[in-house]
Protein backbone atom coordinates (compact mmCIF):
# COMPACT_ATOMS: atom_id res chain seq x y z
CA UNK A 1 0.00 0.00 0.00
CA UNK A 2 1.28 3.45 -0.87
CA UNK A 3 1.94 5.93 1.88
CA UNK A 4 3.20 9.44 2.39
CA UNK A 5 6.73 9.77 1.06
CA UNK A 6 9.63 10.87 3.22
CA UNK A 7 11.07 13.70 1.16
CA UNK A 8 14.66 14.86 0.82
CA UNK A 9 13.98 18.06 2.79
CA UNK A 10 12.78 16.02 5.79
CA UNK A 11 15.88 13.84 5.56
CA UNK A 12 18.18 16.89 5.52
CA UNK A 13 16.25 18.53 8.35
CA UNK A 14 16.58 15.38 10.48
CA UNK A 15 20.33 15.28 9.87
CA UNK A 16 20.62 18.96 10.81
CA UNK A 17 18.71 18.35 14.04
CA UNK A 18 20.95 15.41 15.00
CA UNK A 19 24.05 17.54 14.35
CA UNK A 20 22.56 20.31 16.51
CA UNK A 21 21.78 17.79 19.28
CA UNK A 22 25.45 16.82 19.26
CA UNK A 23 26.60 20.46 19.34
CA UNK A 24 24.22 21.39 22.15
CA UNK A 25 24.95 18.23 24.17
CA UNK A 26 21.30 17.13 24.06
CA UNK A 27 21.35 13.58 25.47
CA UNK A 28 19.76 11.10 23.09
CA UNK A 29 20.37 7.48 22.16
CA UNK A 30 18.33 7.18 18.99
CA UNK A 31 16.97 9.41 16.22
CA UNK A 32 15.06 8.24 13.19
CA UNK A 33 12.15 9.02 10.91
CA UNK A 34 9.32 6.55 11.51
CA UNK A 35 6.22 6.08 9.40
CA UNK A 36 2.98 5.77 11.38
CA UNK A 37 0.55 4.03 9.00
CA UNK A 38 -2.52 4.79 11.13
CA UNK A 39 -1.81 8.52 10.69
CA UNK A 40 -0.23 8.26 7.21
CA UNK A 41 2.50 10.47 8.62
CA UNK A 42 6.22 10.50 9.32
CA UNK A 43 7.55 11.57 12.73
CA UNK A 44 11.14 12.12 13.72
CA UNK A 45 11.42 9.89 16.80
CA UNK A 46 14.09 10.82 19.33
CA UNK A 47 14.82 8.56 22.30
CA UNK A 48 16.05 10.51 25.29
CA UNK A 49 15.86 10.27 29.06
CA UNK A 50 14.70 13.89 28.90
CA UNK A 51 11.30 12.58 27.70
CA UNK A 52 10.58 11.75 31.35
CA UNK A 53 9.79 15.46 31.81
CA UNK A 54 7.89 16.31 28.59
CA UNK A 55 7.45 20.02 29.26
CA UNK A 56 11.15 20.54 29.90
CA UNK A 57 12.15 18.25 27.01
CA UNK A 58 9.91 19.87 24.39
CA UNK A 59 10.86 23.35 25.60
CA UNK A 60 14.52 22.45 25.14
CA UNK A 61 13.75 20.86 21.76
CA UNK A 62 11.94 24.01 20.64
CA UNK A 63 15.00 26.10 21.53
CA UNK A 64 17.32 23.75 19.65
CA UNK A 65 15.09 23.77 16.56
CA UNK A 66 14.84 27.56 16.57
CA UNK A 67 18.65 27.85 16.80
CA UNK A 68 19.25 25.92 13.56
CA UNK A 69 20.27 28.37 10.88
CA UNK A 70 20.75 26.04 7.92
CA UNK A 71 19.25 27.37 4.73
CA UNK A 72 15.94 25.75 3.91
CA UNK A 73 15.51 24.16 7.36
CA UNK A 74 11.79 23.71 7.90
CA UNK A 75 11.36 21.05 10.59
CA UNK A 76 8.54 21.86 12.96
CA UNK A 77 8.34 20.66 16.56
CA UNK A 78 5.04 18.93 15.73
CA UNK A 79 7.00 16.56 13.47
CA UNK A 80 9.19 15.36 16.37
CA UNK A 81 8.18 12.73 18.92
CA UNK A 82 10.30 12.41 22.06
CA UNK A 83 10.21 8.98 23.73
CA UNK A 84 12.06 7.31 26.57
CA UNK A 85 14.78 4.80 25.69
CA UNK A 86 12.55 2.14 27.28
CA UNK A 87 9.83 2.66 24.64
CA UNK A 88 8.91 -0.67 22.95
CA UNK A 89 9.89 0.68 19.51
CA UNK A 90 13.32 1.73 20.76
CA UNK A 91 13.84 -1.60 22.52
CA UNK A 92 12.91 -3.46 19.32
CA UNK A 93 15.39 -1.45 17.27
CA UNK A 94 18.30 -2.24 19.61
CA UNK A 95 19.44 -4.92 17.17
CA UNK A 96 20.41 -2.13 14.76
CA UNK A 97 23.39 -0.20 16.13
CA UNK A 98 24.35 2.95 14.26
CA UNK A 99 26.83 5.52 15.53
CA UNK A 100 27.63 8.87 13.99
CA UNK A 101 25.01 10.16 11.56
CA UNK A 102 23.82 7.74 8.93
CA UNK A 103 20.83 7.14 6.65
CA UNK A 104 19.87 3.50 7.13
CA UNK A 105 16.50 2.62 5.61
CA UNK A 106 14.59 -0.12 7.39
CA UNK A 107 11.39 -1.22 5.67
CA UNK A 108 8.72 -3.91 6.15
CA UNK A 109 10.30 -5.76 9.07
CA UNK A 110 8.99 -7.42 12.21
CA UNK A 111 11.34 -7.21 15.20
CA UNK A 112 10.38 -8.80 18.51
CA UNK A 113 6.68 -8.39 17.72
CA UNK A 114 7.00 -4.76 16.59
CA UNK A 115 6.22 -4.15 12.92
CA UNK A 116 8.33 -1.49 11.22
CA UNK A 117 6.50 -0.35 8.10
CA UNK A 118 9.19 2.16 7.17
CA UNK A 119 11.97 3.99 8.99
CA UNK A 120 15.09 5.98 8.20
CA UNK A 121 17.59 5.70 11.04
CA UNK A 122 20.24 8.38 11.69
CA UNK A 123 21.63 7.05 14.95
CA UNK A 124 20.76 4.20 17.27
CA UNK A 125 23.03 3.43 20.19
CA UNK A 126 20.25 2.45 22.60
Amino acid sequence: MDHETLVEQQIRDGQALVRKFDQSKFPFVSAFWFYYPDQDAWKLVVATDEAGDPIKAYTRLSGIISSIEEQGFSLDISQVKLVKPTDPLIRALRIIRIEGISNVRFTSNLINGVYIDDALIYRNVA
